[in-house]
């Protein structure tokens, strides 16, 4: 079970991240890794490169990450993973992503996102948000709070957000729909 104070910290690459708030107080975790290769020796073979961690840290830490050995040959499939992850709905999250997607659904705590190469979805979420991108698009979508976005050559889509919204945008597109906010406030270069 997590306490209040507890931060789920997710760190992934290549990977599918989907998070969703529950009232329950425990955290669901279902961590795929996949390996893809139309040789099934192959993809076998290269699932070994595969890796993640879970350890209690101030809550909880799940990464995972690629482990190659010396005398490494290129990947010839194609690996990632997907996490599946419910948890209570006021928990504080920290992640971290690159190449892959991001959804976040009915969460109410702090929320800290930071990718590369990612499609950010957040829905439904009600507590302070911090957003680093880096390329990829990020939807924000019928939430409320503090949100802050930094985003450098991303897109983004605010739709019926009721908080205040801070973006600092370079090389993106940028769209806002509905009348609720609170306040938009907007930095950017070269951002239509």
């Amino acid at each position: 079970d997590m306490k209040s104070g507890d931060t789920l910290k997710v760190f992934a690459e290549k990977a599918q991240v989907h998070i969703t708030g529950w009232k329950g107080s425990s955290v669901i975790l279902k961590l795929e890794l996949i390996s893809k290769h139309p040789k099934k020796g192959v993809a076998e073979e290269e699932l070994a490169y595969l890796d993640y961690q879970i350890e209690n840290d101030n809550g909880l830490l799940i990464r995972n990450y690629f482990s190659i050995a010396n005398g490494f040959r290129k990947v010839k499939g194609n690996l990632s993973a997907r996490y599946e992850l419910k948890v209570p709905e006021a928990l504080a999250i920290q992640v971290q992503n690159k190449y892959g997607t991001l959804n976040l659904r009915s969460l109410k705590g702090f929320l800290k996102v930071n990718t590369r190469f990612v499609n950010n979805t957040i829905e439904n979420c009600d507590g302070d948000l911090l957003v680093e991108a880096i390329f990829g698009k990020t939807d924000l979508l019928n939430s409320s709070g503090m949100s802050n976005l930094n985003l450098q050559k991303a897109d983004l889509n605010v739709n019926y957000h009721t908080g205040k919204v801070k973006v600092t945008s370079n090389y993106g597109f940028a769209s806002f729909m509905g009348d609720h906010f609170q306040s938009i406030e907007m930095e950017s270069s070269r951002t239509t």
